[in-house]
């Protein structure tokens, strides 16, 4: 976190699969109050498709319980969630504040076709839940192709995040071509 607040970027925290299917609110806590105050802290990121956690899904009650804990211990701070299939949103109604359509595809026409297939999903979402697309760095060929992706998404009425692991945030020449796609994208 101290890491990227020095490179002037937000990140959010992924809470563990097990300690949300099991419910340990204190473990979840605990990981909450060490973060709460950081400058770099974007938001809280539920988890990574629980649409597809094995054995089973977790159900869509374990996470709107999930969700208002964490909003009791930090309203300030948006709740997120991404699914694997964009079905899942009917599933998971009042589950977090901003669903993640993940936009990973290779190519940026791949990323438009998948947008605007999931139009409809998207448009279905209950009214006090947000949307935003997540743009995966690492398939970005050069800064062109992110910001190319990066448009699409927001032409489709997305916000949009950029994906990475921190440590392939870190690789030589990433964060220069993130800053460079962001120029490009954002410039009037």
């Amino acid at each position: 976190f101290d890491e990227m607040e020095a490179m002037g970027l937000k990140t959010m925290i992924s809470f563990s699969r097990p300690d949300v299917r099991r419910q340990r609110f204190d473990r979840i806590a605990a990981k909450m109050d060490a973060l709460i105050d950081h400058p770099a802290l974007l938001a809280w990121y539920l988890s990574d498709e629980p649409d597809t956690q094995e054995p089973m899904p977790v159900p869509a009650a374990v996470f709107r319980r999930f969700n208002r804990f964490v909003k009791a211990l930090d309203p300030a701070h948006p709740t997120l969630l991404s699914f694997c299939m964009p079905r899942s949103l009917k599933r998971y109604p009042g589950c977090c504040d901003v669903h993640l359509t993940q936009a990973y595809q290779a190519s940026a026409d791949e990323v438009r076709k998948h947008l605007e297939k999931t139009a409809g999903d998207v448009e279905a979402l209950p009214d006090d839940m947000k949307h935003t697309g997540i743009v995966n760095i690492r398939t970005a060929k050069d800064s062109d192709d992110l910001a190319a992706k990066i448009a699409i998404a927001r032409e489709n009425g997305c916000g949009f995040m950029g994906y990475a692991l921190f440590e392939e945030l870190r690789a030589p020449g990433r964060l220069e071509r993130l800053e460079e796609a962001m120029r490009k994208c954002l410039a009037p």
